[in-house]
């Protein structure tokens, strides 16, 4: 057995020893215990105790908001490899210590903050004295997606001081929020470009698969350029805009993007405005050369249609990705 799913119960701290035992017992039965999803911990010296015990698990899955006394015993795995999870929002830890987080061997973190902010502050914590972290994948997950420009600088400012930009491969800004739609097209308009605001991202060389939602940005078609440029090994590039009139991205240019993306497996985008009237793609579609492996495309966008018109658009779409599986929805039903 190498993965298991714990969740306590309440349990009288007088049976601490009762329990200590039982875990024992369980690490004695599963010897080659890697993986462990707990769902529920009960009282902070429940989960203390448990990662005493399995101190050589390379991977923890936390289904429950821990304290900051939890996060550094964590910290002290000298195997934990990956590690998913959220603090507890009510703990003080962020912001009242400046304890050092250890983690000897982590390259995976998919972590639940409430901005991008608590996210830079985390990457601090975590990097190494002298040096960066050698993350492989980084996945943030907001409640809060109403940031703005200045958060984001930070952030990214961070994630290149913090993090090493030759073993990056996945990066994940994800949004859990409800976005303020109270705004328009007015404060769209006063937001910088993905291609301008987004640069330090291209630092990271290595970067294979890539999801970016709802960020202070105007999505362009110069960031769809130059990701194709930079990342040769673009598996997944998903983008979603802040809000659906938050997008400059036009249809023409995935030609040239999906050619130069030879390994692209997954894209979903944003089309911010369409051609009227719609031609066929030009200079052909972009299957010239690629990898024989499956192509999933899928296109959403907030420019209202007929039925005629989504034909087109969905044929125009097929025609420079015409063996992939292609899906294209108007933004208003899903805003």
């Amino acid at each position: 057995m190498s993965h298991v799913k714990l969740a306590f119960i309440a349990i009288r701290k007088d049976c601490e020893q009762a329990v200590y035992a039982t875990l024992l017992s369980l690490r004695e039965t599963c010897p080659l215990l890697e993986n462990m999803n707990i769902s529920e911990h009960g009282p902070g010296w429940h989960l203390t105790l448990l990662l005493s015990v399995f101190s050589t698990i390379t991977n923890v899955e936390l289904s429950c908001a821990i304290p900051g006394d939890t996060l550094i015993c964590l910290s002290r795995m000298a195997n934990l490899r990956a590690l998913k999870g959220t603090l507890d929002p009510t703990d003080p830890f962020m912001s009242s210590t400046t304890v050092p987080l250890d983690f000897a061997s982590l390259q995976h973190l998919h972590w639940t903050v409430c901005d991008l902010s608590e996210a830079a502050a985390l990457l601090h914590r975590l990097q190494p004295l002298g040096h960066t972290r050698e993350f492989q994948s980084l996945t943030f997950e907001r409640n809060n997606c109403d940031i703005d420009s200045d958060v984001l600088k930070l952030f990214l400012n961070t994630l290149i001081s913090t993090c090493s930009t030759q073993t990056l491969s996945t990066l994940a800004l994800k949004d859990g929020g409800v976005p303020d739609m109270m705004g328009g097209e007015d404060d769209c308009s006063a937001l910088g470009t993905a291609s301008a605001d987004l640069r330090p991202l291209f630092q990271f060389g290595c970067i294979e698969v890539l999801r970016l939602e709802r960020l202070p940005v105007m999505l362009d078609d110069a960031f769809i350029a130059a990701a194709a440029t930079t990342w040769p090994h673009l598996r997944v590039l998903h983008l979603w805009s802040r809000m659906p009139w938050g997008c400059a991205i036009t249809p023409a240019r995935l030609l040239p993007f999906a050619r130069k993306s030879r390994r692209l497996e997954k894209l979903e985008v944003e089309i911010g405005s369409w051609p009227d009237p719609i031609q066929p793609p030009p200079y052909g579609s972009a299957d010239t050369g690629r990898r024989d492996v499956p192509l999933s495309v899928y296109i959403r966008h907030s420019v209202m249609e007929n039925v005629v018109e989504r034909t087109a658009r969905l044929d125009f779409i097929r025609g420079i990705f015409p063996n992939a599986d292609v899906a294209c929805e108007c933004e208003e039903l899903i805003w």
